[in-house]
């Protein structure tokens, strides 16, 4: 027997636990497919981590080892929340920010000589002087994120993994070796001398597929 465990979003919404008596993996999801109206077309939608018999299953082996005769074990699926990146949705941001601020520096400036401009800037409690200095930091600021270049945090996977992470500065409270570690009498305000410090960083990979190479249908 195998029992299909589905996790996150699809166990709420089409149930936990099923026991199927098939001879492969593949096999096993798709008579669920078959019963359950719209999961099918729910999957087709996401990428998911497959474990089978505890060991997580990438695109590569999928095929073999899904379509592969067993005398039964657990199947695991559970939805992989998959980002598109932040790079577009910065750029929109970015411009959206200089647009703003040059449409308020626009009329704050028509405000000095069109009454339904300054009208318009009264109605939310705005100067003209207040919108043109607003608007002025807002397309600057726009354009200085625009053209600084973020810092690139792609590593190569020759790298070794013990690299010094990205989120802690240089700018430690540590001092060298041998120094002398100073004794308190009284009370005092004082900085302090930290003895020993490190930081270990790993990255792993998570293997996340499709439906077609779960259910054992990809070329």
């Amino acid at each position: 027997m195998i029992v299909v465990r589905l996790g996150g979003d699809l166990g709420e919404r089409f149930g936990n636990v099923f026991n199927i008596h098939d001879k492969t993996p593949a096999r096993a999801l798709k008579a669920i497919l078959s019963q359950i109206p719209k999961l099918e077309e729910r999957m087709k939608k996401g990428f998911y981590r497959v474990v089978w018999k505890g060991v997580t299953i990438s695109e590569n082996e999928a095929k073999e080892t899904l379509t592969f005769p067993t005398g039964g074990g657990v199947l695991e699926i559970t939805p992989v929340a998959m980002g598109a990146g932040a790079k577009g949705a910065q750029g929109a941001m970015i411009g959206l920010t200089v647009v703003g601020g040059l449409v308020m520096v626009g009329l704050a400036i028509a405000s000095v000589f069109f009454p339904p401009a300054a009208a318009l800037l009264g109605a939310v409690s705005l100067t003209p002087m207040m919108a043109g200095l607003m608007g002025g930091a807002m397309a600057i600021g726009g354009i200085v994120t625009a053209i600084t270049m973020s810092k690139d945090q792609t590593t190569d996977e020759n790298e070794s993994a013990e690299r010094r992470a990205s989120n802690f500065s240089d700018l430690a409270n540590i001092s060298t070796q041998g120094v002398p570690v100073p004794v308190i009498y009284g009370e005092m305000l004082v900085g302090s001398v930290v003895v020993s410090n490190g930081v270990t960083t790993s990255s792993e990979k998570l293997s996340a597929i499709g439906l077609d190479y779960i259910s054992g249908d990809s070329a």
